[in-house]
Parts: structure tokens; C-alpha cells; sequence
């Protein structure tokens, strides 16, 4: 795979990533309320619940997702992990000691994807 394959990949992986960590949004109604209505009426009926109910099981990962998440954890350093999520899934700029290390996470990766 060519560097320039390579960054389209990690990006199409950081976007995915990203949209998974981004907040569902606020509840309606604040907890205290919801305790409040349980005391008085012993139901609570809330319209929020779907806002906790997504947990990390529920997430579908597709197959080109997984296998760079493998090539990810296989065969880069910690390090190395730490810069291609910073700059693909943070969005983070890299600094020029991290654009070096940057630059050889995603040669590493280009041998094994």
C-alpha cells in the first residue's frame, strides 16, 4: 500500500472513531427531576433512555475498520499509537518531533495493511 493509501485509510478510520466518541447529546430532563418524579408517582417515564443506552457492544465496526485496528495494535509502538490517534481521531496537529514519529507509524503501516 502506498503512503498516500495509507493516510486516506487512517483518515476514513479517525472519522469513524471520532463520530463514535462525540456525545449523544443532553438529557431533557435532569436527574434530579427524574428522582423527584419517581418519589411522587413511583414510575419514571423518560424520554431520554435511548441517550444511555448505547453502549461500546452496540457498535458495529466494519471489516476495512477492523483490520487497520489491528494493523494499529500489532504492529505500531505505543508511541506510535498515541500520534496516529492523536492526528487522525483528534484531529490534533503533531509537533516536528511527532511529525517524524508520524511519518514512520504510517511507513510501518504501509508494509501492513
Amino acid at each position: 500500500m502506498t503512503l498516500k493509501e495509507v493516510r486516506y485509510a487512517l483518515k476514513v478510520w479517525g472519522r469513524f472513531w471520532s463520530s463514535k466518541e462525540q456525545g449523544l447529546g443532553f438529557a431533557s430532563r435532569s436527574i434530579t427531576a427524574t428522582m423527584m418524579e419517581i418519589g411522587l408517582l413511583g414510575v419514571s417515564s423518560r424520554s431520554d433512555k435511548h441517550l444511555y443506552s448505547h453502549g461500546s457492544e452496540g457498535v458495529f465496526v466494519p471489516d476495512h475498520i477492523t483490520e487497520i485496528d489491528n494493523a494499529v495494535s500489532k504492529f505500531l509502538r505505543i508511541n506510535e499509537r498515541q500520534i496516529i490517534r492523536a492526528v487522525y481521531v483528534q484531529n490534533k496537529k503533531p509537533t516536528e518531533k511527532g511529525r517524524a514519529l508520524l511519518i514512520q507509524a504510517e511507513l510501518a503501516l504501509s508494509r501492513h495493511i
